[in-house]
């Protein structure tokens, strides 16, 4: 019974509300896009959390075959519309609906630090994954250059407190060696990082990729390429 009633509430919480990407989004998939590209040419690809299928659409246009997994069918109906191959599912304790190793690359685009379980989500994701394949996970840095500030002035930023709209629903807080060191924890061997960019703004309106390349550890984002392990 409780996880029939923890179900419930986070299919409500997900299909109530979903984020639209941005145009800083955008700029950071692209960054994703090319450390997937200097690791793998292979195209068959699955996107975890999909939400409305902003990323997916974005590497069916360089080539990518896209298959999206979310629990939100608002936001599978719109990522369907983008050319994404969609199935609904709950990632917290679920296992995916897709054979052993039937992915040569994942990706999860602000998903991980949702998931209560980390471990049980991080092996199924490689259960799906091709021997070789690659994972890409993103994630925000609780270490960025404008949290920092924030905790320094009092008004500390997206600690939640409770399923409600204006929460984006985060239970886990990572910096890239704790995601690094969970990766390797679970069977895959980190291969690229990046920080994505500082942002000195929340909309993203005034950011620098060149100060995060020189200072990592204050990006907005942390992002962690790993290949499966042997």
């Amino acid at each position: 019974m409780a996880d029939d009633v923890k179900d419930q509430i986070i299919e409500d919480f997900n299909e109530s509300r979903y984020t639209a990407f941005t145009f800083r989004d955008l700029k950071v998939f692209e960054i994703c896009r090319e450390m997937i590209e200097a690791a793998t040419e292979r195209r068959d690809m699955l996107d975890v959390g999909c939400g409305d299928g902003t990323l997916g659409e974005m590497m069916i246009g360089h080539g990518y075959d896209v298959t999206g997994a979310d629990i939100s069918e608002p936001a599978l109906e719109i990522a369907r519309s983008r050319g994404l191959k969609t199935v609904r599912a709950n990632l917290e304790h679920y296992e995916l609906p897709f054979e052993d190793r039937s992915f040569s690359v994942v990706i999860g685009s602000e998903i991980i630090e949702h998931v209560y379980d980390t471990d049980r989500f991080l092996r199924e994701l490689r259960r799906v994954l091709k021997d070789d394949g690659v994972l890409l996970l993103k994630t925000p840095n609780v270490l960025s250059f404008g949290r920092r500030i924030c905790y320094l002035l009092g008004r500390p930023v997206f600690l939640d407190t409770a399923l409600r709209p204006n929460q984006p629903g985060h239970i886990r807080y990572f910096v890239r060696s704790t995601l690094e060191q969970l990766l390797r924890d679970n069977a895959f061997d980190p291969i690229a990082s990046d920080a994505g960019f500082v942002n000195f703004l929340q909309s993203g309106a005034y950011q620098s990729r060149l100060l995060a390349k020189l200072f990592p550890s204050l990006g907005g984002g942390v992002i962690v390429l790993s290949r499966k392990a042997a």
